[in-house]
């Protein structure tokens, strides 16, 4: 984990790019976002929903898997009866899984990660980073003034939801770091994420 890199964050909206594995920058995918990337540095995993969409292919590319203690379930309210072990007993050796409690968690833990009140995976996914050091961010795929997913999700009928809320959470946690910033990246449809567009972008 080296906190001086850029984190890339990649959300599922129209401006989703493939995402090429790269010198310069870390890769924070978020739910199916993982389709897209050639490698992930960290998953970010809210709902159950989201883990069984999972392409089985993705999780040779995953290096760590962020999920909550009691991930949402039916109605996206976490179930006592339905911890983090039921992915995590399923998951290959190699991931490591880091474990956060979500405000609604039925159980309580004090030693495991708590963001307060988090809105979107999105808005974990920055949580999570800047505690532990990450302070500049880029992002692809997260597209606040529209509601809908790039065209390969929306074919395989995922319903979209605003990134308005997750965008501003993510502002808002920010705002909370001093020197922590985010740009969002837009280019063109069949162009590739790569160091050379990274270092384009600062």
């Amino acid at each position: 984990m080296n906190t001086d890199k850029i984190v890339l964050i990649a959300g599922k909206g129209p401006s989703l790019r493939y995402v090429r594995r790269g010198e310069s920058y870390e890769v924070a995918a978020l739910n199916t976002a993982s389709e897209f990337c050639e490698h992930i540095d960290y998953l970010f995993i809210n709902d159950f929903r989201e883990f069984d969409r999972q392409d089985m292919k993705v999780w040779d590319r995953v290096k760590n898997l962020i999920i909550p203690t009691y991930p949402h379930g039916v109605g996206f309210i976490p179930q006592a009866n339905m911890s983090h072990h039921i992915i995590t007993d399923l998951l290959p050796a190699h991931i490591v899984v880091h474990l956060h409690e979500l405000e609604t968690a039925p159980v309580k833990d004090k030693s495991i990660d708590r963001f307060g009140p988090v809105a979107t995976v999105g808005e974990t996914a920055v949580a999570w980073l800047l505690v532990r050091g990450f302070r500049k961010f880029l992002s692809v795929g997260l597209d606040p003034d529209t509601c809908a997913y790039h065209k390969d999700f929306m074919a395989k009928g995922h319903k979209p939801t605003s990134y308005g809320d997750s965008w501003r959470g993510i502002q808002r946690r920010l705002a909370e770091v001093k020197s922590a910033t985010i740009k969002r990246l837009t280019i063109p449809e069949g162009m590739n994420v790569d160091d050379g567009i990274i270092t384009g972008a600062l």
